[in-house]
């Protein structure tokens, strides 16, 4: 019991609901869909101590981190490239849409080289991009509010309204 508790103290005051639901208990675990999975995350990492695995700081220049995001950056634009050869704009604005999940640096650069080399309409391009950064930014959010509705609620106050307004903007 005693991780158990450690793994609700990491999860702030919500986790005790979903580590109720872990357990088999009839909490509000349909409220909550991500924490029995973070609770059973935090579970399988705790040691006598706490969370075990403490992160190291490493050079972010390095081929570590370099290599996973060349390799993102490559499906991202061969995926841009077919989407927008089988589907045309709904096909980059899904793409868009996707990357926009995990990042915006990848479907930028791909999109701003399809534009400078002719084969995509600026606007096509400045719209998927936006789109990119309203999805980035409404995942920033949701993980937000699922660690603490506070900080949740401030995220999006704070990054979800440029964003719809760039959108609207474009209209």
């Amino acid at each position: 019991m005693a991780r158990l508790g450690q793994a609700q103290a990491q999860l702030g005051r919500d986790g005790a609901a979903a580590a109720e639901a872990a357990e088999g208990k009839q909490a509000d675990a349909h409220r909550y869909p991500v924490y029995p999975a973070c609770v059973s995350w935090a579970r399988a990492r705790c040691d006598g101590r706490g969370i075990a695995g403490k992160s190291e700081l490493s050079n972010p220049l390095g081929l570590g981190a370099a290599l996973p995001f060349g390799v993102f950056y490559a499906r991202v634009k061969i995926a841009v490239y077919a989407a927008e050869g089988w589907l045309g704009s709904a096909g980059v604005y899904a793409v868009a849409a996707l990357s926009g999940l995990q990042d915006l640096d990848a479907i930028t650069m791909s999109l701003a080289r399809l534009f400078t080399q002719g084969s995509l309409d600026g606007e096509v391009a400045l719209r998927a991009i936006l789109l990119a950064a309203l999805v980035n930014n409404a995942v920033k959010a949701g993980l937000g509010f699922f660690g603490e509705r506070r900080m949740g609620a401030a995220l999006a106050l704070a990054l979800l309204p440029g964003a719809l307004l760039a959108w609207w903007a474009l209209g």
